[in-house]
C-alpha cells in the first residue's frame, strides 16, 4: 500500500460530500436541519439518531461505492480499515441558506485518519 493512501481515502469522501454531488440530497438535508446524519462508508447505510434513512441519501451510496472501488483498485487488504464513517451536519438559517458540515473518519487497528470541510447552499439551489 502506498504511503499516504489511507489519509487520501479519508479526505476524498469529505470532498465529494462538500461538492456538487450533494445537490441531489439538498431537499432532504434541509428537512434534516439540526440533525447529524452518519454514513457507514463500508455498508453505505445512512442513519439519524440510530435510525436508518430509507431510502438512503444519494451521497451515502456514492461515497460508499467510491471507497469500495478504491480499496479494490489500490489493493487495500481486507480488514485494514476497521471502521469508516462520514457525518453530515446540515443547518438551515432563517434566510434559507443551508450549511453542511462534513467529516470523515477512517479507523485502522493502529491509527485514525480524518478530514473536515463545510459547504453552503443558497435557498434556490
Amino acid at each position: 500500500m502506498r504511503r499516504g493512501l489511507l489519509k487520501d481515502l479519508a479526505n476524498t469522501p469529505t470532498q465529494i460530500a462538500c461538492g456538487w454531488r450533494l445537490y441531489g440530497d439538498l431537499p432532504r438535508l434541509r428537512q434534516l436541519s439540526g440533525s447529524v446524519v452518519t454514513v457507514d462508508l463500508l455498508s453505505g447505510t445512512a442513519t439519524v439518531e440510530d435510525r436508518e434513512l430509507s431510502p438512503s441519501l444519494e451521497i451515502a451510496e456514492e461515497t460508499s461505492r467510491w471507497l469500495r472501488d478504491r480499496f479494490q483498485r489500490d489493493g487495500v487488504p481486507a480488514q485494514t480499515v476497521t471502521a469508516a464513517r462520514m457525518t453530515l451536519a446540515p443547518r438551515a438559517d432563517n434566510r434559507g441558506t443551508l450549511t453542511v458540515e462534513c467529516a470523515t473518519v477512517l479507523e485502522t487497528d493502529s491509527r485514525t485518519y480524518d478530514s473536515r470541510d463545510a459547504t453552503r447552499w443558497a435557498r434556490g439551489d
